[in-house]
Order: structure tokens, then sequence, then C-alpha cells
């Protein structure tokens, strides 16, 4: 890994590698399913050999201190994805509670940005397209001063806080955070409607 990876300010030219231990020695679990949306989404190796995988769904066993893979005994499996569609995805089963890090969870972006503001230079409008979030321009005819966040239905963030360098560390700001679906429904409705308008 590059000594610069972490370095605030520094883009790296390499993707990090990230191991994470989802089973653990101490777990005794000798058998794992993992299971791909798409196999031509992923690459495989076994032991530093590419292979090709036919079937979505694959049963690794550990035996005599090594992985189990369909024909194969092997030392180290490795999954890469070839591609990053939103849809693809890799399951692990069993795993126990505690440890799925949200990976089945869809994660669903949307953001409505005042138009008049949505060009200025300060406007996050055109970075967060570009990175292909679903954000639109209001089409409301007054000017939409709204400053929300709803999290998973659930979840409001509210106030006259902008999430900007200022409204961080310059100005005079509030913030309310709702843990209250009934009132974030009530913000979703807005949101909806808002985001509705032709």
């Amino acid at each position: 890994m590059e000594s610069s990876m972490l370095v605030k300010g520094n883009i790296p030219h390499s993707e990090p590698t990230v191991s994470i231990g989802l089973v653990l020695p101490e777990d005794n679990q000798t058998e794992l399913m993992i299971s791909f949306s798409n196999l031509n989404a992923f690459k495989f190796i076994l032991d530093g050999t590419p292979v090709e995988i036919a079937e979505t769904d694959i049963t690794i066993r550990v035996q005599n201190n090594e992985l189990a893979v369909k024909e194969h005994q092997v030392k180290e499996m490795w999954c890469i994805p070839l591609s990053a569609e939103k849809d693809d995805y890799i399951q692990l089963n069993p795993i126990r509670a505690g440890r799925g890090f949200h990976w089945e969870k869809n994660i669903k972006i949307k953001g409505i940005f005042e138009t008049t503001q949505a060009g200025s230079k300060y406007s996050q409008y055109k970075r967060l397209k570009d990175f292909g979030l679903d954000v639109i321009k209001d089409k409301n005819k007054a000017n939409m001063h709204h400053k929300v966040f709803i999290i998973d239905n659930e979840i409001v963030i509210t106030g006259s806080f902008n999430p900007s360098e200022s409204g961080n560390k310059r100005n005079d700001e509030n913030l309310l955070i709702i843990y209250d679906k009934e009132i974030a429904k009530k913000y979703l409705d807005e949101f909806d409607k808002i985001w509705n308008l032709e």
C-alpha cells in the first residue's frame, strides 16, 4: 500500500485493499455459503490462479486448515469486483449478528437543490450529479429555503445550518435532529411533493 494512502488532501493513485474479518476463528465456523448476484461482475482467484465459477451459490468448507471450494483445496480465495453496478452484490451466510456492516442495505440518496443557487461556485449540485447521485433542481416558483436531511424514513436533521465550511466553523447556526417516524413522514411527504413538481 502507498505510504501516502491516508494523508489528508492527498489523492492516492490506487485503491487500498481492505481486509475485514467477518468470520473469526473463535466462531469455530467450518462452512460458509457465498451468493453472487451476477457472476460476470466478479473475478475469482484461488491461490493466485484465476478460475471460472459457474454457480451463483458457492459453499466453502474448512478442511485441514485449508478452504475446500468446489473441487479445489486452497489457502485463499479472492473475489474481485469487475464493475461498479449498484445492483451487484455478494451475500455471506451465515454471519453472526453485527458483522454484516449493512452490506445488504440498499441505500438510496436523493436531493433537491434550489435552482437559483445550484449553479453557484459554492453549490455541490454538479459535484453530486457527476458522482451519479440522484439530485435535481427545484421546480418550485418560490425560493426553496429548506435545509433538511431525512434518513431511513425516521430521522430528520433540520435547522438553519448549511453543511458548508462557513456553517460549520464561522456562522452561528442551529441544528435539530429528530428521531420520530411520524414527523419524518411529514417531511418526506413535503420532499416528495417538491420532487414531483412539473
